[in-house]
């Protein structure tokens, strides 16, 4: 595309999380403009594109890439919505999955990625036994998961993060053209509750990626539920891990979360369930142990258990981005915001600055790891 995508516009002002007047302030330009440019029934000028790119610190590729072509597999958005879920956080939700989409496609253009390994279970299977085959397909035994961080990015379903207390929802997911992706939103929780949410969004993966988003959203709870059962079912297998249970203790309750790496509530719920050990014992346990000691939102281990990191994505650009011609090969494909490329390819902030500047379409837009985006400024001096 050689013309002003108006799309690309709307997007990143949802990412950064601005209003129309924010940005039309930003612009000197009215309101009612920076909407008809949104829409697409008015183009700006070269000067006013130059302020866009410093206004969001993005390249000014990005204004004239083309939006994605939906022309493969597709799933619904899964994003748990609550009664105060606001519509900004849907359609931000959506950008970052389809961001992430663009940096994979980008990556496996030019030097390839593993492929989406996720089996096709026959119908009238049951959500725990689809847990189990997925196990079996990876060939995981009954074992306990040591990273599926790593897992499942080694069979081809990448897994990106946010960062944002303002989101109420620990992850979400989508199947891009084909492109399983995972995002995580690193400011909720633990290293346990985060593997959970990871597990949850591959019970989606598994079970749902044919659904629409209207079947989705009219059952939501019901297929929320089953995610969580697909978790909790591919996280502690039967065969491997209610043998270890022996004493509804604490301290024995304590060495599980650090063999399986689940949280204690969430093994407390599959004894309930499988009845592994009496209720009353377990209840007993919980409430007044683990709660009276811990609360409600902290257990044992939650400041031990490290935090798993995405790397699939940021070993392969620092393997194959490590001078200006790799990192202007790259870039001219992606054209992201390089601050949300950063953060959602888990490459450290700034690391790319050196580069970043000296390319023909981003040559007019100064780059700081520490400041995202500038806000409102004035217009400088450009060679444009």
């Amino acid at each position: 595309m050689t013309t002003f995508n108006p799309s690309r516009l709307k997007e990143i002002r949802v990412i950064r999380e601005f209003t129309l007047e924010q940005v039309a302030a930003g612009l000197g330009v009215t309101k009612q403009m920076v909407s008809k440019y949104e829409t697409g029934l008015s183009m700006p000028q070269r000067e006013a594109l130059v302020k866009m790119a410093m206004f969001f610190s993005a390249p000014l590729a990005f204004f004239y890439k083309p939006s994605i072509d939906f022309s493969y597999s597709c799933s619904a958005l899964f994003f748990r919505t609550t009664s105060n879920t606001s519509g900004k956080e849907v359609a931000s939700a959506r950008i970052s999955n389809q961001w992430s989409f663009e940096i994979t496609e980008a990556i496996d253009s030019l030097w390839g990625l593993p492929k989406a390994d996720i089996p096709t279970f026959e119908t009238g299977i049951n959500v725990i036994n689809k847990a189990n085959l997925l196990r079996d397909h990876w060939g995981l035994g009954v074992s306990p998961i040591d990273n599926l961080t790593e897992l499942l990015e080694a069979h081809g379903i990448f897994v990106t993060t946010v960062s944002s207390s303002a989101l109420k929802t620990d992850g979400y997911s989508q199947i891009v053209n084909g492109i399983p992706v995972i995002v995580i939103n690193r400011d909720r929780g633990s290293a346990v509750r985060q593997r959970f949410s990871l597990a949850h969004e591959l019970g989606h993966l598994v079970l749902h990626r044919n659904l629409s988003e209207t079947e989705y959203k009219l059952h939501e709870k019901e297929y929320e539920s089953e995610a969580d059962l697909f978790a909790n079912s591919f996280l502690l297998p039967k065969l491997g891990f209610d043998p270890m249970v022996h004493a509804a203790e604490l301290e024995h309750f304590v060495y599980l979360k650090k063999v399986w790496k689940v949280s204690i509530a969430a093994m407390i719920y599959h004894c309930i369930q499988n009845r592994i050990l009496p209720v009353k014992g377990i209840e007993y346990m919980r409430n007044n142990k683990l709660y009276r000691l811990y609360g409600r939102k902290v257990e044992p281990l939650d400041d031990i258990i490290p935090l798993e990191q995405p790397s699939l994505l940021s070993k392969s650009l620092t393997r194959h981005v490590f001078d200006q011609d790799s990192f202007d090969r790259f870039y001219s494909i992606a054209s992201l915001p390089l601050d949300s490329l950063e953060l959602l390819a888990g490459l450290k902030p700034g690391c790319w600055a050196d580069y970043y500047g000296n390319g023909d379409d981003w040559v007019n837009v100064a780059y700081s790891s520490s400041q995202p985006y500038y806000g409102q400024m004035t217009l400088f001096e450009l060679e444009v």
